[in-house]
């Protein structure tokens, strides 16, 4: 467990709360998305605080949260286009948006590292994972299809 993970966990419900606060009034979509995912980033860190790897049933959980934060992403690059020139994952951020793309990918790295860490360490759990992952594409599919719509 790194040292750093009390730290971690610290700022980020600091941040949370600002966050929440505020948008508390505010009926911004990508605001509450990123509150649902700092939500679920804070759930991802507090099982690695306590040693509590994944399970199949919670996987979905941390897709959910690399899905809704690459759609605020992708709406950063529509609405944000012009901020986001010239950004890519790793370069040191020019402005707020570049720094919230960071953010984001830091966030979509993170439970990717726990899924697939998961998936590694359950071997005998390959098939619940497969189910898993059919499960995720399917709602992964319908979603980007309806946004389509």
């Amino acid at each position: 467990m790194p040292s750093e993970q009390p730290y971690s966990l610290a700022i980020l419900n600091s941040f949370l709360g600002v966050v929440e606060r505020d948008h508390a009034e505010e009926p911004d979509i990508n605001g509450g998305r990123f509150i649902q995912v700092l939500k679920i980033y804070r759930w991802h860190l507090q099982g690695a605080a306590k040693g509590i790897a994944a399970t199949v049933e919670q996987l979905g959980t941390l897709k959910h949260g690399i899905r809704t934060a690459e759609r605020i992403l992708e709406s950063l690059a529509v609405e944000d286009a012009e901020d986001l020139e010239g950004w890519y994952l790793g370069c040191n951020p020019a402005n707020n948006i570049q720094r919230f793309a960071n953010v984001l990918w830091a966030i979509i790295m993170a439970l990717t590292a726990e899924i697939v860490e998961t998936e590694r360490q359950y071997p005998e759990r390959a098939e619940g994972f497969d189910r898993e992952r059919a499960k995720y594409r399917k709602m992964k599919s319908d979603a980007e299809e309806a946004d389509r719509d």
